[in-house]
């Protein structure tokens, strides 16, 4: 999966040992997000533009 890129400065913060969920969205641009260190992002399938 690939974050959006305004969402840079919150997965900058995320190590390997960060627990990160990815759970389903209702969002017109992407399907799910991350969550993870008090933080969410958007994603979309890295295959995806």
């Amino acid at each position: 999966m690939a974050d959006f890129p305004g969402d840079l400065d919150l997965t900058l913060d995320w190590t390997p040992e960060t627990d990160l969920s990815v759970v389903p969205i209702d969002d017109e641009v992407s399907s799910h997000a991350l969550i993870g260190a008090g933080g969410r992002v958007r994603v979309i399938p890295a295959d995806e533009s």
